[in-house]
């Protein structure tokens, strides 16, 4: 009898969602421009055919995720324009079954594409003479964006045409329209300014120039997945010592897995009501290892009206997470300072809000603390200061007493 081998095993397309404040047809430009880069966040999906799904808030998106309607949220981090996004850590706050596992960062270029048949209609002809026959399409946003690209092209002939937000590509593609200086077709030669990263994904567009932004807007998105913290509800993790093992084991995994060259990075958020101690200890301990950190408070408060948790994003590199004793004889020191957020007695119910791989750094690198230097300048500060306010109050009661005694002398002196 022949033997029949088992089909392939299918693998499921990944439910992505968004959340963005474009519309549609922009989103899914976003979407298309992440699914390469989200593969890499699991390998037991088919990510030629995802699903994307879009949601008019971030909070939508990860109740989505939450509730398993979607696989994967990918929301906006931080950018470089606007810094952290306070909503979408605000928004996780509340949930405990899900975490980030990836980071992706989106470095906005822009650059003049035309389509490649309208270049062929006029092959032969130099870059210089595309210009005087050529009418740019542009947005609100790249005009800001690339005023100066803008001014130079309109001085060597080109028009200027500005159309609404993400409709540049279908302005470009529709030819025979009227042109923005009348009501006749235009006979130019149409390009439009778009990010590089759109120009790229198909082989219509020719770019004619690349990188004429004022300067680079980066973006830093995070890729959400459902995880269970073990650590809260499985009383073998209740210790100190068993939390910082489970976390720093999974950190040391998500490394290796991803084979990221850099490092792994962590959010944590701490608690700030109660009797909830400070992080300083936890801050002190990263400057002095040379460890790159935020803190981030949000500027909103919690949902039951108490003070806002402060979340500290960290970025380990790999010798961190490295056993090495003449750096640190106790253990790695992603594992002490792991053990230090996770204190029990120090009452700040840290969470893991994301675990996950670097493939660079965002933060520049700090100067680690040295014993013999900002050690020295440390205690000398902290005994100034101390002597100062020693000095300030026996100053006081100098100046006291010396007031009491001429004031006696005054009155002796006016009786007698």
């Amino acid at each position: 009898m022949r033997r029949q081998h088992p089909a392939p095993r299918q693998h499921p397309a990944p439910r992505i969602a968004f959340s963005v404040a474009r519309d549609h047809e922009a989103a899914d430009m976003l979407a298309r421009s992440l699914v390469a880069e989200a593969a890499t966040a699991a390998d037991s999906y088919d990510w030629e055919h995802p699903h994307k799904l879009f949601y008019d808030t971030s909070a939508m998106a990860l109740m989505a995720l939450s509730e398993r309607t979607v696989d994967f949220a990918i929301l906006p981090f931080i950018s470089s324009q606007g810094g952290y996004v306070h909503s979408v850590l605000h928004e996780v706050n509340s949930l405990f079954d899900v975490v980030a596992t990836r980071i992706i960062n989106l470095r906005e270029t822009y650059c003049l594409a035309a389509l490649a048949e309208e270049l062929a209609s006029i092959e032969g002809a130099g870059p210089g003479l595309y210009f005087s026959r050529m009418e740019i399409l542009g947005a609100q946003e790249t005009e800001r964006r690339c005023a100066s690209a803008l001014k130079g092209f309109a001085a060597q002939g080109a028009v200027i045409s500005i159309v609404g937000e993400a409709r540049i590509a279908n302005a470009l593609l529709a030819r025979g329209t009227a042109s923005s200086e009348g009501g006749a077709p235009s006979s130019r030669l149409r390009a439009a300014i778009m990010p590089t990263r759109l120009a790229d994904m198909s082989s219509r567009y020719v770019i004619l120039e690349d990188n004429i932004q004022e300067r680079a807007d980066e973006r830093w998105m995070l890729v959400f997945q459902r995880a269970r913290d073990e650590t809260v509800r499985l009383d073998k993790y209740k210790t100190t010592d068993a939390r910082t093992r489970y976390f720093y084991r999974r950190l040391k995994t998500v490394m290796a897995e991803k084979r990221a060259p850099a490092g792994a990075g962590v959010i944590l958020r701490f608690k700030r009501d109660g009797d909830a101690a400070s992080i300083g200890d936890v801050e002190s301990y990263l400057r002095n290892y040379g460890v790159r950190y935020e803190v981030l408070d949000l500027p909103v408060r919690d949902d039951h009206g108490g003070p806002p948790p402060r979340y500290l994003d960290i970025e380990f590199e790999a010798d961190d997470l490295t056993y090495n004793p003449l750096r640190r004889l106790r253990g790695a020191v992603a594992n002490g300072a792991m053990k230090l957020a996770f204190s029990r007695w120090k009452s700040r119910g840290a969470q893991v809000v994301g675990a996950m791989p670097l493939d660079a750094f965002r933060m520049p690198a700090p100067t680690p603390r040295r014993w013999w230097k900002e050690g020295g300048d440390a205690a000398m500060q902290s005994f100034g200061d101390t002597m100062f306010i020693r000095f300030s109050r026996l100053l006081f009661y100098a100046i006291a007493t010396l007031g009491f005694i001429g004031a006696g002398a005054l009155l002796l002196g006016s009786i007698l």
